[in-house]
Parts: structure tokens; sequence; C-alpha cells
């Protein structure tokens, strides 16, 4: 039995303007561009008049650059690239969200189940002020704040 030899398929070049010609031939009237507007953005224009049509000529198309240099392009992302800016980016924006949806730290966490054994075990606010300070290295000021926050009753 022969094995039929290998053969390389050439895909035909993507002729760009045949899409944006079929979409200026199907909404070539202002009236049917604006149908298109409101159905996709579920607006209620009236005016085509007010309509305006900014088209880009000339585009510089992105895949081409990446196809035709791709060696520059693959040193130029690894020379830039700084995966401690990248890691310390993604724990703050991390950190930020947390914050943003309500999420206490886990340090905070952390005091307020210290507070809550203090205060379970009779010890007075003042001693309890004395161990937050040394168990959480804080200052004077930020012990009160949290003493303040989550201490109950005197």
């Amino acid at each position: 039995m022969k094995h039929k030899p290998y053969i390389v398929q050439e895909y035909p070049t993507t002729n760009r303007e045949y899409k944006d010609g079929l979409f200026r031939l199907v909404f070539q009237k202002k009236e049917d561009l604006l149908s298109l507007y409101n159905a996709v953005n579920g607006s209620n224009y009236s005016n085509p008049d007010e309509l305006e049509v900014n088209t880009l000529g000339n585009v510089l198309y992105l895949t081409d650059i990446l196809t035709d240099q791709k060696a520059e392009v693959i040193q130029m992302i690894l020379e830039t690239y700084d995966k401690e800016l990248h890691d310390k980016t993604l724990r703050s924006e991390g950190y930020e969200t947390g914050k943003a949806e309500g999420f206490s730290s886990e340090r905070e966490n952390g005091i307020l189940q210290l507070l809550s054994t203090l205060q379970e075990l009779n010890i007075s606010r003042q001693d309890a002020h004395i161990k937050l300070k040394e168990k959480y290295s804080l200052s004077k000021e930020e012990a009160e704040k949290y003493l303040d926050k989550y201490w109950k009753g005197l």
C-alpha cells in the first residue's frame, strides 16, 4: 500500500474589505444604521440626521505586525516584562477589591478574636490594651482604636 505524500494546503488570504463593504452596502441609509444602533444599544433615537458616522481609513492591523515581526515582539515582551511589578500589582488589586467589598483583613480578624478571648477570660481593658500592643506591634492610638471598635461592655 502506497502512502500519499503530505500535501501542504495553502489558505487564501483574507479580504478585509469584504465585511466592511457588505456592512456599508446593508447600512448605506442612515435610517437603517440608526435602527441598528437602537437595536444594539436598547435606545430609541428617531432622527437619523443627528447620526454622525465616523470611519477608520488605512487602519493598521495589529495581527499583521505580530505575525510579520514575531521575533521582535517576543523579544520586546521578554525584555520589558517585570514579574515583581506584575505580582505587586495583582496583590494591590486584590487588596483593593477585598477592601471595596468589605472583607476584613486576617490581621483585623485576629485582633477581634484576641480581644473577644481576653474579654471572655475577664481580662481588664487596660491589660487587653497592653497585650494588643505587644502581639500586633501597635501604637497606643491604634490599640485604642481597636479596643473602641471591638471591646464590648466596660
